[in-house]
């Protein structure tokens, strides 16, 4: 994703108004989708742990995108700190949790193929009990309509 720093925004906000219509943190919650953000981008980092690392805050701190009235650019960060995290204190990837990996790819078409889309929890009060199997690399076959067909379900 181009711009980490407002895909991060939009994921504290969407957890933000979840919790809301939870009425708790300590009520069950689901957030699922296309996040359009790796495992390794800031915003999957902000889902899991509320907060981004220092190497995060550092990555976009750089991104000075944010036009000031003197005519000078800073990072949407600096000027945003506190929307850069959110309340819920123990939301889990489903296949993380489970299987011990995200899987390797969610979203394949001519841009992108890549891990993007995820199923998060609150395991606080919700317990994981399974996820479907993640097709390997091998067994994904893109066929002329453009969608992936894992073996396993092509009777579906």
């Amino acid at each position: 994703m181009e711009v980490p720093d407002i895909q991060c925004i939009q994921i504290s906000c969407a957890i933000k108004a979840l919790l809301n219509l939870a009425e708790s943190d300590s009520n069950p919650h689901i957030l699922c989708g296309d996040f359009n953000s790796e495992a390794t981008s800031p915003g999957y980092q902000l889902v899991l742990e509320g907060f981004l690392s220092d190497d995060m805050i550092d990555q976009l701190q750089s991104i000075e995108n944010v036009d000031m009235p003197d005519g000078s650019k800073k990072a949407l960060f600096n000027q945003l700190y506190r929307a850069f995290q959110h309340p819920s204190s123990n939301i889990k990837s489903s296949y993380l949790s489970t299987q011990g990996t995200e899987p390797t790819v969610t979203s394949y078409n001519r841009v992108m193929r890549a891990a993007v889309d995820y199923i998060f929890y609150s395991a606080s009060s919700l317990d994981n009990v399974g996820v479907l199997e993640i097709m390997s690399p091998s067994n994904q076959h893109c066929h002329s309509n453009k969608s992936l067909e894992s073996p396993d379900t092509s009777h579906c």
